[in-house]
């Protein structure tokens, strides 16, 4: 479970799950919201929040929307990405 599906203490937040069709069943959750654009692009979000401290732009979300799928970037590489940004140093710097 990603921390942006949770709700910080590993709870799942059911916001952030897509609807299923009735007859999707147990394997058909789990690929249907894996695989969601829906959720990728509050993964994004969620992501860019913590540890930027901000919303990311059109660009930055259409990218890494693209990027979190299947087969694609995994989320452990996105928030590496994120965490060794200029911009995340800058914003967590002591300065010293």
């Amino acid at each position: 479970m990603t921390a942006a599906a949770s709700d910080g203490g590993g709870a799942i937040n059911p916001a952030h799950l897509a609807p299923l069709p009735a007859e999707a069943g147990r394997d058909g959750l789990a690929g249907e919201n894996v695989h969601s654009i829906a959720l990728r692009r509050q993964v994004v979000r969620d992501t860019f929040g913590t540890f930027l401290g901000r919303q990311p732009t059109v660009t930055e979300l259409n990218f890494w929307v693209g990027e979190l799928a299947p087969g694609q970037t995994r989320r452990e590489d996105f928030d590496g990405a994120l965490a060794s940004s200029q911009e995340y140093y800058d914003r967590n710097s002591d300065g010293g």
